[in-house]
């Protein structure tokens, strides 16, 4: 289920809920049919007796045989020594330097974070999917969950059970692996680069660019195949303009400093002196009075990895601190400015950026220039980091151990992996690219898969349109259908690229509760739900006495 920060907490929530609500349809009217077909009326009174129980099953659980489910289950993985990926992890680290090698001297603590968080994740994912996969196929192999499901034990409270167990022992070795991760990038990490070791806290505006003329315009691009920056033009009226919105004097305790962190970058039409940075100037103005404060000139810092080693802690050559207090010229008249009275106008502060050399070229994108609130402990964004990763491990053994009620062990594992690839390729690469063939009016553009294959069985050429008939009004209805399935599974098929926080970690920000956190709790959640549905009636029509 994606999580679009845009859409308000309780849109996502109706959303999750229509859709399952929906899927319970479809597999009730199902399992109705498949009922009424197989055994006529009586068939069909079965199967509504069972939805019956299911209800009653699912909801009147008992906390005391889920707990002593789930602590069988713990014993039995320790058994099947599941503990030992904590020694493999040791020794990892204790051989660290050759997988990390030489780290560029701008950002050497970036190194050691990535290497601490993909290794908990690489290794305790494989080890999730296994537990979770052959835990139960192997008890009923062994018979040994016969002496568990002959006692007064509802079968929904056997999947709470072993879903609890195998994520106490992940939790177990999770927490094992990261304390020891943390101590080892806090002991690895060079003296000169702990400043590192913050979690920032970025507030982003809206930015828009005006060109000489005052208005709107998409900048100039030099040619760059990314097209990740716009540019303006230096030496003219052309500017970038931040909008900041929800700027507090109490957010800034202790009379803080507001600072400003930038990532722009130059572009150059003629070489010049090479040794002297292109220049911009920064405007502060209030969105209501235009009263109008320059900073002063910064440089590009084109050059970043001639870092200077004087720089104070926690500080980086892109930071641009305003004092609460401004002094500023206008005219031949030096003025003061207080930032939060006069500049700052119900929380809303507007920040310009020109470009100062003629000539020359200032690229500029949304993210590359925030306000930098207070900094929070590396240990607030390396815990995050983990519980996000803790989330991605705990959904992983829900499928898992759902996968394992209606599978055996080797394809229970195939499906839960094949899942989880999937659902990375489905929303990242075939929705996108399926969405490219429709237009703004829902209408099919270059035809879809059944046009193709219509195409295909008659011979008929790409580029001859299909007669206005009704075979055209059905293959384009059935397109537009196939898409609609196509884009409903990247709602039902999870994507753990969304619990990966370690770009944030390693990059120096803090976790975002709103884009990460809060979306990975929400993912886990929702599927938490069905999957347990799932696994129920899986457990239920199972033959616990096939080998």
């Amino acid at each position: 289920m994606p999580f679009d920060t845009n859409h308000p907490l309780l849109n996502v929530i109706l959303q999750w809920a229509l859709i399952l609500c929906v899927i319970s349809v479809i597999g009730t009217f199902v399992g109705g049919v498949s009922s009424l077909m197989g055994g006529g009326k009586r068939g069909l009174s079965e199967f509504f007796g069972v939805i019956g129980r299911a209800l009653s099953d699912l909801i009147l659980v008992s906390p005391q045989r889920i707990f002593a489910l789930a602590t069988l289950t713990t014993r039995e993985s320790v058994r099947r020594k599941a503990l030992w990926i904590g020694a493999v992890f040791l020794v990892l680290f204790m051989f660290a330097g050759w997988f990390i090698g030489d780290s560029d001297d701008t950002t050497p603590a970036k190194a050691y974070i990535s290497f601490v968080i993909t290794t908990i994740r690489w290794m305790l994912l494989p080890l999730a999917v296994l537990l979770s996969c052959w835990g139960l196929p192997a008890d009923i192999k062994d018979r040994s969950l016969h002496t568990v499901v002959t006692k007064p034990v509802r079968r929904s409270e056997v999947v709470l059970g072993r879903i609890a167990g195998y994520s106490f022992v992940i939790t177990a070795i999770l927490l094992v692996v990261s304390v020891v991760g943390y101590g080892w990038i806090l002991r690895v990490v060079p003296e000169r680069s702990q400043r590192q070791l913050i979690s920032r806290v970025p507030r982003f505006g809206g930015m828009k660019m005006l060109d000489q003329n005052g208005d709107l315009f998409t900048g100039v691009n030099v040619g760059d195949m990314l097209d990740l920056r716009r540019f303006i033009a230096g030496g003219t009226k052309e500017l970038a303009m931040w909008q900041f919105q929800g700027l507090k004097e109490s957010d800034f305790p202790n009379d803080q400093d507001l600072r400003l962190e930038y990532a722009f970058e130059a572009f150059r039409s003629y070489k010049g002196d090479i040794a002297t940075q292109i220049e911009f100037s920064i405007d502060l103005v209030n969105p209501e009075t235009n009263q109008r404060v320059r900073l002063g000139v910064q440089p590009v810092n084109e050059f970043s990895s001639e870092i200077a080693h004087d720089l104070k802690e926690n500080q980086t050559e892109n930071l641009i601190l305003i004092p609460r207090t401004i002094s500023y010229l206008d005219g031949e008249t030096t003025k003061t400015a207080d930032l939060f009275k006069d500049l700052v106008a119900n929380g809303n502060l507007n920040v310009e950026i020109k470009c100062l050399d003629a000539g020359q070229y200032l690229g500029v994108s949304p993210g590359d220039l925030f306000v930098r609130m207070p900094d929070r402990s590396f240990a607030v964004g390396y815990w995050k980091t983990i519980f996000t990763t803790w989330l991605m491990l705990v959904l992983i053994i829900t499928i898992g151990t759902t996968a394992s009620c209606i599978l055996k062990g080797p394809v229970a594992t195939l499906t839960t992996f094949g899942l989880l690839i999937l659902g990375v390729f489905l929303k990242n690469g075939l929705i996108m690219r399926l969405g490219k063939y429709y237009s703004d009016g829902g209408e099919v553009v270059g035809g879809g898969s059944v046009e193709a294959f219509y195409r295909l069985v008659t011979g008929l050429n790409e580029s001859t349109p299909l007669d206005e008939s009704i075979t055209k009004t059905v293959i384009e209805t059935l397109d537009s259908g196939v898409y609609a399935m196509l884009y409903l599974a990247q709602y039902v098929i999870p994507d753990i690229s969304i619990f990966d926080a370690s770009t944030y970690l390693a990059n120096g920000f803090d976790v975002p509760l709103a884009s990460c956190v809060l979306p990975s709790l929400l993912i886990t959640l929702g599927f938490f739900i069905p999957a347990y549905i799932i696994g129920y009636f899986g457990l239920q029509i199972r033959e616990l006495e096939a080998k």
